[in-house]
C-alpha cells in the first residue's frame, strides 16, 4: 500500500532539476537517443495541447557519422562503437587515426536544420512566448556548439535530468545528501 502517489509528465523532471519550475513559460526539449519530445509548461504545469513527440533523437547524428566512418575506413562499425568514436573525436583503422571533427560537425548541422524546422512547425507559438527553452537528454551534448536563441539553456547534467527532477518532485529526502550523476 502506498502512502503517496505522485505522477509527472515526460520532461517535467528537467525543469525541476534545473530549478525552473516556478518560471513563467518554459518549453522543454527532451532529446534522447531515439526520441525528441517538446513539452511546454506554464508555471510548472503542462500545456498538453502543445506536446509533440517523435523518433528524431540523437541517433540521427550518430547514423550520419557512421556513414562517414564507413567511407573513411571501409569498416561497418556499430552505432554504439560510433557513439564512442564521437566522444573521442576520432577513429583508428589500420594504424591510421582519422579525425571525425568535421564529420560530427556536418552531421550535427544537418540534424540542427531539421530540428529547427521541426521546432518551428510543431511548437513555434510556444517557443516564441517562452521565457526559457531547456534542452535536456543526450541530445544536449550535440547541440551545445550550435548557435541558439538567447532564451535557450542546456541542462547542466542532461542525461539523467528527468530522473533527478522526478525524484525532487516526489520529495526525495536524500536529494541534498547524495550526488546523482
Amino acid at each position: 500500500r502506498f502512502q503517496k502517489v505522485v505522477m509527472s509528465v515526460q520532461g517535467q523532471g528537467i525543469i525541476f532539476d534545473e530549478g525552473l519550475e516556478k518560471n513563467g513559460n518554459v518549453v522543454v526539449v527532451d532529446g534522447g537517443y531515439l526520441t525528441l519530445d517538446l513539452i511546454p509548461f506554464v508555471g510548472g504545469r503542462l500545456i498538453s495541447k502543445g506536446v509533440y513527440a517523435d523518433h528524431f533523437g540523437a541517433s540521427r547524428i550518430v547514423e550520419d557519422v557512421q556513414r562517414s566512418v564507413i567511407e573513411m575506413t571501409g569498416i561497418d562499425y556499430t552505432l554504439q562503437e560510433v557513439n564512442e568514436m564521437i566522444r573521442d573525436g576520432f577513429v583508428t583503422s589500420n594504424g591510421k587515426k582519422h579525425d571525425l571533427t568535421k564529420a560530427i560537425e556536418r552531421a550535427t548541422n544537418k540534424y540542427y536544420e531539421k530540428f529547427r524546422a521541426t521546432l518551428k512547425t510543431r511548437a513555434g507559438e510556444y517557443l516564441a512566448r517562452a521565457d526559457k527553452v531547456v534542452i535536456g537528454g543526450g541530445l544536449a551534448y550535440f547541440l551545445k556548439n550550435v548557435s541558439m536563441p538567447s532564451n535557450v539553456v542546456y541542462s547542466k547534467k542532461p542525461e539523467y535530468a528527468n530522473v533527478r527532477g522526478y525524484f525532487k518532485i516526489a520529495g526525495g529526502v536524500l536529494w541534498n545528501r547524495l550526488d546523482y550523476t
